[in-house]
């Protein structure tokens, strides 16, 4: 009873105060009155319209009956520190339920008053407030999910000129940026531009916000890095609840890799329109077709050069520009990589659309799109029919020209036959007949009186020796001349029975002079047998007549090359300079080093022909004192 009494008492007391509840019921604040224990004593007008109630259904009830359960703890942990040290509570918002059972947000003020031990709780309904912040942190977790860049900007000019500043940003605009929240905040988006004019599109953004108008528009920005990137801007002006003009939302999309596709697609297409060359873009299959792929596209430099129209090409296939002579190897070819998706040139003949043949060079290949997936063919054909001409005047002149050489070295090759056949007889007369003066003048004198005449002999030696020279010459002359048209068939030849002949050829030298000559498992080749000996005993021959101070030693060694053999003929002989490798393959080209020696410089340059007449080539290493290498290649 005393519990109920001490309510009823303070209501009492609170009752008696009608200038104060009259002021309360005519306030748009909401008031509700309690005693310490939290019980209602009073609520005005405005607490109950906005939370469904009237007095005599909260009267006597506790206050905190009508928080709501997630933030109760929290009001009674304020309230009873409130009734212990009735000090007033300031701006605590928390939330109510209605009578209804809906949620409203609360901002409380709660004041002690000592004089008659009640506690006055005024109230302001925040719920507006909290709902917009509430959907103000909806809209920035979905800001911050999208995929496109958004910035919102507030105006802090006047509402003729306006002046933006950046108050929000999601993360997809600082991740492409490279900005972060502090570097933008409260700047003006045309930052952006970094060193790009953009004039044009500038002066487009600004006329619009002058104007409160939306604008899409795209433009080169900068991040923060200086990159250059494209985005495309979508900006529209956003209203208050007044309705009253006040921020930019601008959604932003990089679509640099766009861009950067779309001005390589302008680039080739300029290219392909003002090219010179004809260019035919079909569609990649059907493949398995006979006619193959249908044309899509072709430039100016096509029609007029084959004298078809884009309509009589587009829709039909490449083989339009076939004709009777068009190489059917060369359209096999052309088939076969289509059908691996690889590129191929060659040059065809086409047909103009009268039916004239040209020759082009064509050039095929794949385009793939984005994905890797191969779209079309594009075929690139330049006219070289005057270039076919001239290289067939070239070939008919090549032509003529090799039969009158042909006929003038069978001509030089019979003439060579014939003045050595000539020359041959009477130089042995020559040798024959000094050899019987040489033995009769010594009968005539007698061995004893020889002596007397040295001189004389002396002379006829030179004589003889002159003519021995002239003998071998006109010999080796004839071998020269003769090498790439000697008869005899192309036979199998074993090489090291060849150097085996040879070292029974040379054995007296060789043996004089202790030379070791060192060969293993040499190939068997195909070749002409006797030129390939004369090859070999030139060489040996050379390296046994130009050796050195230290005992003579050739090395035979043989390697894989190509589609043959490349021999190695070494020796450890008097070598020879640099400048005279260039001239001791040529006829009648010694080296400086070996002049000195008997010969007519023929040896090398016949060594030469043969190796050529095989289809190879040779070259030699050396220098003075230090050998020679000579290396030669035969294709098999």
């Amino acid at each position: 009873m005393q519990k109920e009494y001490d309510f009823l008492s303070l209501k009492s007391t609170f009752d008696k105060k009608k200038d104060l509840k009259e002021y309360l019921d005519l306030s748009s604040d909401m008031f509700c009155v309690c005693d310490l224990k939290g019980r209602i004593v009073y609520t005005n007008a405005s607490f109950n319209i906005a939370m469904g109630y009237d007095l005599n259904n909260l009267e006597g009830k506790l206050f905190f009956g009508m928080v709501y359960i997630d933030d109760l703890a929290k009001m009674i942990r304020a309230l009873s520190t409130h009734r212990k040290d009735k000090k007033p509570i300031q701006l605590f918002d928390s939330r109510f339920l209605t009578k209804e059972g809906k949620t409203k947000w609360l901002s409380l003020n709660v004041v002690h008053n000592q004089s008659d031990s009640l506690s006055y709780f005024s109230a302001r309904n925040a719920t507006k407030g909290y709902e917009e912040r509430e959907q103000s942190k909806s809209f920035n977790t979905a800001f911050d999910k999208a995929k496109e860049a958004i910035i919102i900007a507030e105006n802090i000019g006047t509402f003729e000129n306006p002046n933006p500043a950046i108050v929000y940003a999601n993360q997809t605009f600082l991740d492409y940026s490279g900005y972060s929240f502090d570097d933008i905040i409260g700047k003006n988006p045309l930052m952006m531009r970094g060193t790009n004019k953009n004039e044009t599109v500038v002066k487009n953004i600004k006329q619009a916000m002058k104007n409160w108008e939306s604008i899409d528009v795209e433009v080169r920005n900068q991040t923060k890095h200086g990159k250059n990137i494209w985005v495309s801007l979508s900006i529209s002006p956003i209203t208050n609840e007044e309705g009253i003009l006040t921020h930019w939302i601008s959604i932003q999309k990089d679509i640099t890799d766009r861009v950067i596709k779309e001005e390589k697609l302008r680039m080739f297409e300029a290219a392909v329109v003002h090219s010179k060359d004809s260019v035919i873009i079909t569609e990649a299959e059907p493949l398995d077709n006979p006619e193959g792929p249908k044309i899509v596209y072709v430039n100016n430099a096509f029609c007029e050069t084959t004298g078809f129209t884009k309509e009589d090409a587009i829709g039909k296939t490449p083989r339009i520009l076939q004709g009777e002579l068009t190489s059917q190897k060369a359209k096999r070819k052309i088939k076969k990589a289509l059908l691996k998706w690889e590129p191929i040139q060659l040059d065809i003949m086409n047909y103009k659309k009268n039916k004239e043949p040209f020759w082009v060079e064509l050039s095929i290949f794949p385009l793939a799109n984005e994905y890797g997936l191969f779209t079309h063919w594009v075929s690139i054909q330049r006219n070289i029919t005057e270039r076919i001409k001239l290289q067939e005047r070239l070939e008919d002149k090549v032509k003529e020209r090799t039969r009158a050489l042909e006929q003038s070295n069978r001509k030089l090759e019979a003439f060579a036959s014939v003045a050595s056949h000539d020359l041959k007889a009477p130089i042995r007369m020559i040798v024959s007949y000094l050899e019987i003066l040489k033995r009769k003048f010594t009968q005539k004198v007698g061995k004893e009186s020889a002596t007397a005449y040295k001189e004389e002999f002396e002379y006829l030696g030179f004589a003889q020796q002159g003519a021995k020279e002239a003998h071998d010459l006109i010999q080796g002359i004839l071998k020269y001349s003769q090498i790439r048209s000697e008869k005899g068939d192309w036979e199998t030849i074993d090489l090291n029975k060849i150097i085996e002949s040879l070292l029974v050829l040379f054995q007296k030298n060789i043996i004089a002079i202790e030379a070791n000559i060192i060969y293993d498992n040499l190939p068997t080749i195909k070749g002409h047998k006797v030129q390939i000996k004369q090859l070999f005993q030139n060489l040996i021959s050379n390296a046994l007549k130009f050796r050195g101070d230290n005992p003579c030693e050739i090395r035979i060694e043989v390697s894989n090359f190509k589609k043959g053999y490349l021999f190695e003929v070494r020796d450890n002989g008097i070598g020879m300079a640099e400048m005279d490798k260039k001239v001791i393959f040529n006829l009648f080209g010694r080296a400086k080093t070996t002049r000195k020696y008997e010969g007519q410089g023929i040896g090398l340059s016949l060594c030469k022909e043969i190796i050529e007449h095989h289809n190879g080539k040779v070259w030699v290493e050396s220098s003075p004192g230090k050998g020679a290498s000579f290396y030669f290649s035969i294709n098999t």
